[in-house]
């Protein structure tokens, strides 16, 4: 049976600090005096940065000569030295450090607080300065490696102190990244690009952490701003970007480049650098285009997939890329190949299925989508990433009720700080989604609620202004919903959408020319379907230009094959423009596109009947009514036809037939009247 100091030391090789905090607990109430349980105690709280009380251990611990008590004496000597030697360098002192090293016994160090930033870069003339600004000050040397630019990248580097080195580039980013390590001098490197900036409120946080050499690393948060001017949606991670610099601590992988596995192969743990902050901009879309970052990263990583097939943190990644790039059926494939690989202690395994599941759902698998959250549900992975997309595909099946009870879950929860993924779904989008399900249930005035809060987070939110405007339509609050329309009009996903909604609003607020004015100048753009045209016509009949809605229909015929219906609104508007020949043939043309349409005959009918073609207009009434025989009206001018063409029988029985139909109908009493009367006189 394992001793408890065996089993101890076997949780804090394997980084399970809680559990190993608990059996500690356990153990030291049992025996509070072992000094090999005490000094495990002391490595712990060196992990937890407790060093003051680790060092109370080392005084404590005289007698021990044990392995663990050496390596406590010489972690504790290197963190009191970088200390020290932080202090000086900031201009101040740590007496505390000066005192603990006097105490300690004397002997050689080989850590110190020296910070080196290494960047690989090329043709960043436009970012890079902003960067290294963020570094002045506090950075103790700056290495930029450059791997073929052509603009002043490496004259602005030098302006700004770096070392500056050159590498032939060759599709690897290890290579080159490695090559920045290779010139670097200082005790530590940060790991940082040319579009990204160090946030000032994170130095004091660096300068913390760079007097831990017991740790290997620090993962420190990565906040990618995805919108043009540095707003909008945040999509945020947290890869080592802080390490000590050490000759067999290097990069590996091609592409989405690692630094932490060499860390680990060494024994030295890794932290999280709470409190500190990398903001990166490169993820802008104007940028992704200028470098066409999406393809080369999907083309080195296909590269990758052919030298290790298995990997499937190469197929998340290229799962990632694809939905940069919103080819989702590849985006599938590739994240449905990574969830097929992936092991549920992986950092990326719960983002790894929400791209699955996102992929699905954009493509209209909804009920794939759904599954898919379900099977990282029974695989522990059923976190806030997975609700959302939960949610979304309930609400894509119909499913509301249900969509609205996971959508209270999702909301529920947290952000673990370890989750890599679109954090915008914590901070509003879950909220965007809620909405858009209460919307559905016509709860539009708690979706309304919903959207107000996502937009107290992000105000300019195409999708929230759009969504909350379509609620405040349908509540017929026009101009407020025509407000919100205008503010996303020019957006590139639902600008569309929104320059509909304001013509809508305009059309329901008897602004019908406005509104013609604006869907005729949708339809020249491009923007040609059956929704616009209603639109469009509708407002053109409200407005009574009969010429703009010939126009209409003229461009109608122009996109695609006309149906029935379109045909006899078009024979409508010809005859009101007095075109009685077009019309009849639009009416004729009607009736043969769908025999079962019953105004094309009745309205073909009313045209041959102020022709004077009554024997033709009773028969296309006849062909009308038995296709629909309630219809009263057919049936009166039918037996205006008959009693034309003097045939008083039929006109009386289709003067009944208006009588059953319409008791009140006085035309027809009337004409009935006249018709037995007259059939009286006959007798």
């Amino acid at each position: 049976m394992a001793q408890p100091a065996d089993v101890i030391r076997n949780l804090l090789y394997e980084e399970c600090y809680e559990a190993c905090e608990a059996a500690l607990r356990e153990a030291l109430a049992q025996d509070r005096g072992n000094p090999e349980l005490q000094l495990l105690q002391a490595r712990l709280w060196m992990l937890f940065q407790a060093e003051d009380r680790a060092f109370e251990v080392w005084r404590e611990t005289t007698g021990s000569n044990s392995p663990d008590r050496t390596r406590l004496e010489c972690d504790l000597r290197e963190h009191f030295h970088a200390r020290a030697q932080l202090a000086r360098k900031t201009g101040s002192q740590d007496p505390i450090a000066i005192q603990r090293l006097a105490e300690l016994p004397d002997a050689p160090t080989v850590s110190g607080s020296r910070v080196s930033a290494c960047l690989i870069v090329k043709n960043e003339a436009k970012m890079l300065r902003r960067c290294l600004e963020s570094l002045q000050g506090w950075i103790d040397e700056i290495v930029v490696v450059d791997t073929g630019s052509s603009d002043d990248t490496v004259a602005i580097a030098e302006a700004c102190g770096a070392v500056v080195g050159h590498f032939e580039w060759c599709d690897d980013f290890s290579a080159a990244r490695n090559a920045s390590i290779e010139l670097a001098s200082g005790d530590w490197i940060l790991w940082i690009d040319a579009d990204e900036v160090v946030d000032s409120r994170s130095v004091d946080r660096i300068r913390d952490a760079i007097v831990r050499p017991q740790f290997g690393g620090y993962f420190v948060p990565i906040e990618n701003r995805l919108g043009e001017d540095g707003s909008g949606d945040t999509y945020v991670h947290a890869p080592v970007r802080l390490f000590r610099r050490h000759p067999d601590i290097r990069f590996v992988l091609r592409i989405h480049e690692q630094i932490a596995p060499s860390i680990r192969r060494l024994g030295l743990p890794l932290a999280a650098l709470e409190g500190a902050k990398i903001v990166h901009f490169g993820y802008a879309p104007s940028v992704m285009r200028e470098k066409n970052k999406v393809e080369r990263t999907i083309r080195l990583l296909e590269r990758e997939m052919r030298e290790q097939p298995n990997e499937p943190f190469h197929h998340f990644n290229l799962a990632n890329a694809l939905t940069v790039a919103g080819r989702w059926e590849q985006a599938s494939v590739a994240a449905r190949r990574a969830c097929d690989r992936i092991g549920n202690d992986a950092p990326y395994a719960s983002l790894a299925y929400h791209l699955l599941a996102n992929a699905l759902n954009e493509q209209g698998r909804c009920g794939e989508a759904f599954l898919a959250c379900e099977e990282a549900a029974t695989r522990g992975l059923d976190d806030i990433l997975v609700s959302h997309e939960r949610v979304r595909a309930s609400m894509l099946l119909g499913d509301l009720e249900g969509a609205l009870t996971e959508s209270d879950r999702c909301l529920a929860m947290g952000w673990a700080q370890e989750l890599t993924g679109d954090y915008g779904i914590f901070t509003h989008k879950r909220l965007i989604l809620r909405g858009q399900v209460l919307a559905k249930l016509n709860r539009l005035e708690d979706a309304i609620r919903e959207f107000d809060l996502a937009l107290a987070v992000d105000p300019e939110s195409a999708v929230t202004l759009y969504s909350k405007a379509v609620c405040l339509f349908h509540l017929g609050q026009f101009d407020d919903a025509a407000s919100l329309f205008d503010r996303t009009a020019n957006h590139p996903t639902c600008g569309a959408s929104s320059d509909r909604g304001l013509a809508e609003c305009d059309l329901r607020s008897g602004r019908a020319r406005e509104a013609a004015d604006r869907l005729e100048r949708q339809w020249d753009a491009g923007r040609r379907d059956e929704g616009l045209f209603a639109l469009w016509a509708e407002a053109c009949e409200r407005t009574g230009d009969s010429a703009r809605l010939l126009h209409a229909f003229g461009e109608l015929a122009l996109e695609q094959d006309l149906q029935a219906v379109h045909l006899v609104n078009w024979g409508r508007a010809l005859q009101a423009n007095g075109d009685f020949q077009k019309a009849l043939s639009c009416f004729a043309e009607a009736t043969k596109r769908d025999p079962n349409c019953v105004p094309a005959y009745l309205n073909l009918g009313d045209l041959l009947y102020r022709a004077g073609q009554f024997a033709d207009a009773a028969h296309l009434y006849e062909s009308g009514l038995r296709l629909e025989p309630e219809n009263a009206d057919a049936w009166f001018t039918l037996g205006n036809c008959m009693a034309q063409l003097g045939i008083a029988s039929g006109a009386k029985t289709a003067y009944e037939q208006v009588l059953r139909l319409l008791p009140g109908h006085a035309g027809a009493r009337h004409n009935l009247g006249a018709i037995e009367e007259s059939l009286q006189a006959a007798a």
